[in-house]
């Protein structure tokens, strides 16, 4: 029977049709306005009622716009909401607090109080301070925790109060851990700001995570425990095992190694000696004493590689791998960084449950948006935004660095007729130059940050980041 029309072209083998990122990424969309709400509130704060009433008009615009069929205009109505409701959360973490914080009572000039709290931490022991001739009285050994404050003495009576505050006690304190309470007696005082040009800003880092006081405690016997934690609390339970496996490396490796494999395996980047520091921020490869991407991702591949060797089902192991990112995540405390590549993992391992490709830009979106909804000063913090930065360098070079030099048919013909050892060849060759080409895009899209921020000029990161990053790979 002949067939009427133009005949189609022969074809080969078929081939699955390349895939190709969408454009439209609406999460993407919303991050900006999102940033951008935040952004207007902390350069040009305005009162809350006008963020509540810009929320209310936005939605109520959208409404009418949605029902008469102007969809483009009903959806720049909502990303306003959306700007102006980030911009209400930001303003209230940001510029208020509870009448009955334990601000009321602090002064830039320390004071004697006595305090009633509930620990939000374990106490982590700060790096040792640099010997120094020029110094009449040396600098003890201290540690640092966080604490909510629940009654402050005032006389002869105890006063209710709130927030959180960050205190410094001596080294050698007894064991405390999240959830107990304390009796503290110290100086009580509210946080210094920068006091000269590109100082870091103490003050305002606090007030980011809502800590608007520090106590400083001298002496040991001056923090007793007044009654211990529950056992079923998640954050108690996670600290006495960070606290095992911090002890389990200075049992088996020498004090610089054990602090340093603290900070790459549990997060506790504070005991690491200030000079190994300062020679990891010299060399821009500072971000490896930081929990970030690089070490999630290892870990979530690794568990990935051994879920799928056990026999068990695709969905159970792809829902294994999530929960240890999850566990993990929480064991190092949930940074920022940490955040970031748990959502990723997640929303990746949502992906292949469903059969689904993840989009890049759009996961990265919705990461961000979690971690401004936690913490919207976040958005003006280095750390994140060089974890961003770096992370939406490396899907936007993605298609760039896969870009082959030939035809896809001309290709396959090349591979099929190449020896195995040549196949090798090949391969590592690409993937040397394809840690290079991402060694060189990151370090030239994070350098005018680093620069800013950092003061310094770290070429030889060039070198030692693709190096370093061999083994995770």
């Amino acid at each position: 029977m002949q067939s009427h029309g133009r005949l189609s072209p022969p074809t080969g083998p078929s081939q699955p049709p390349a895939r190709k990122t969408p454009a439209y990424q609406p999460l993407v969309i919303v991050l900006v306005a999102v940033c951008g709400g935040i952004a207007c509130d902390r350069l040009f704060p305005l009162p809350l009622v006008f963020w509540w009433c810009a929320v209310g008009g936005g939605l109520l615009l959208w409404f009418l716009l949605w029902r008469q069929g102007h969809l483009t205009v009903a959806a720049a109505a909502l990303l306003v909401a959306v700007a102006a409701l980030a911009g209400a959360w930001h303003h209230c973490r940001w510029h208020l607090a509870p009448s009955d914080d334990l601000k009321a009572f602090a002064d830039r000039a320390a004071r004697p109080v006595c305090l009633q709290a509930i620990a939000l931490s374990a106490p982590r022991p700060l790096p040792a301070p640099k010997d120094n001739p020029m110094r009449v009285i040396p600098l003890e050994q201290r540690a640092q925790l966080l604490v909510r404050p629940t009654a402050i003495r005032d006389g002869q009576q105890w006063r209710a109060v709130s927030g959180r505050c960050r205190i410094s006690v001596p080294r050698e304190l007894g064991e405390v851990r999240p959830g107990d309470c304390l009796m503290l007696f110290g100086q009580l005082s509210t946080p210094l700001p920068a006091m000269n040009p590109g100082q870091f800003d103490t003050a305002s880092y606090l007030r980011g995570d809502g800590v608007l006081t520090v106590l400083r405690v001298d002496f040991a016997e001056a923090v007793t425990v007044a009654r211990q934690g529950s056992r079923l609390n998640l954050w108690r339970s996670l600290a006495h095992l960070r606290h095992r496996g911090k002890q389990v490396l200075e049992a088996h490796l020498d004090p610089q190694q054990a602090a340093l494999a603290s900070a790459l395996l549990l997060g506790l980047r504070e005991q690491v000696d200030s000079d190994l520091a300062e020679r990891f921020l010299k060399t821009g490869t500072v971000h490896l004493l930081a929990i970030s991407g690089l070490h999630v991702g290892t870990l979530a591949g690794f568990a990935l590689c051994i879920a799928l060797w056990l026999p068990v089902r695709r969905s159970w192991a792809v829902l294994a791998v999530a929960a240890v990112t999850v566990l993990y995540a929480l064991l190092v405390d949930a940074r920022p960084p940490v955040v970031r590549a748990t959502v990723l993992v997640l929303l990746s391992c949502w992906a292949i449950y469903i059969g689904r490709q993840p989009l890049g830009f759009n996961t990265l979106a919705a990461a961000a948006i979690v971690i401004l909804a936690v913490n919207p000063a976040e958005l003006f913090r280095t750390g994140a935004q060089l974890s961003f930065l770096c992370v939406a360098a490396l899907i936007a070079a993605g298609p760039l660095a896969g870009h082959a030099d030939y035809s896809p048919r001309l290709q396959r013909l090349l591979e099929a007729n190449r020896s195995w050892l040549g196949k090798l060849e090949v391969k590592l060759r690409r993937f040397v130059m394809g840690m290079a080409a991402a060694g060189a895009v990151l370090w030239a899209i994070t350098l005018p940050l680093v620069m800013n921020r950092f003061h310094i000029l770290p070429t030889v990161a060039l070198v030692l980041n693709p190096l370093v990053w061999l083994p995770a790979q």
